[in-house]
């Protein structure tokens, strides 16, 4: 099962801004990394595959 990344409107956490199944082919983690920490850096989410 491949790992998610998301991103919540902090006013209403209900609305999601961004998931990385939005745009899989690009923004896809893969099967084998659920353990990679994102890093939020100068409001950019940066992760080392």
């Amino acid at each position: 099962m491949p790992a998610n990344c998301g991103a919540s409107d902090a006013n209403n956490l209900a609305t999601e801004l961004y998931s990385t199944t939005d745009a899989e082919s690009r923004d896809s983690f893969g099967n084998g990394n659920k353990f990679v920490v994102p890093t939020i850096a100068k409001g950019k989410v940066c992760s080392a595959l």
